[in-house]
């Protein structure tokens, strides 16, 4: 229904858009296009193109989509969470800073350029490992396993990467942390 209404409303849609253009108004342009991207992605309810196999993680992955969209952002997900491997809490501090922080890392660069943050999950006996890349400006430079915040008051910022250590932690695993000139 929600495809049927946009298909719909893109002829009108196109109108105006096609009008801030001849203007040379591209802010107005992607104004329209944001504002009717904010509604229809409101009105999605309970779908989720992530399938982790697990129902919270597919939750907080698809709300993250919605703001990655906002940077033109795509978030790509392989691989699965069984839902008894970790607390739903575990589950939220551990995608949640890490969508974050890439997220964050994707509004520094240019809005024209497609960004894609990609989480590897694999399975192996009780074990699960978790790659999570995404692009950046520069190289972010890491000492003893540590990114110092780039936030102005670095004092208020940094507790998701602790957050995320002591789950790792918990869980009697390991974290590595690197970069290249591109990738985090």
């Amino acid at each position: 229904q929600d495809l049927r209404r946009f298909k719909h409303d893109f002829k009108n849609m196109s109108i105006a858009i096609l009008k801030f253009i001849d203007d040379g108004d591209n802010e107005g342009a992607l104004s329209v296009l944001k504002n009717y991207e904010d509604m229809f992605y409101s009105t999605e309810i309970n779908v989720s193109k992530f399938k982790t196999g697990n129902g919270i993680a597919d939750a907080l992955l698809s709300d993250k989509q919605k703001t990655a969209n906002s940077v033109n952002t795509s978030i790509e997900f392989t691989g699965m969470i069984p839902p008894e491997q970790l607390s739903p809490v575990d589950i939220c501090v551990l995608l949640g800073n890490t969508l974050d922080n890439a997220i964050e890392a994707c509004k520094k660069l240019k809005y024209t350029d497609k960004k894609i943050i990609t989480i590897e999950s694999n399975f192996v006996g009780s074990m699960i490992f978790f790659k999570i890349t995404n692009p950046v400006e520069n190289k972010v430079f890491i000492r003893n396993n540590h990114v110092e915040s780039t936030k102005e008051d670095s004092t208020l910022h940094g507790f998701g990467l602790y957050s995320l250590k002591n789950i790792v932690k918990k869980y009697s695993g390991s974290l590595d942390i690197n970069s290249t000139d591109d990738t985090f």
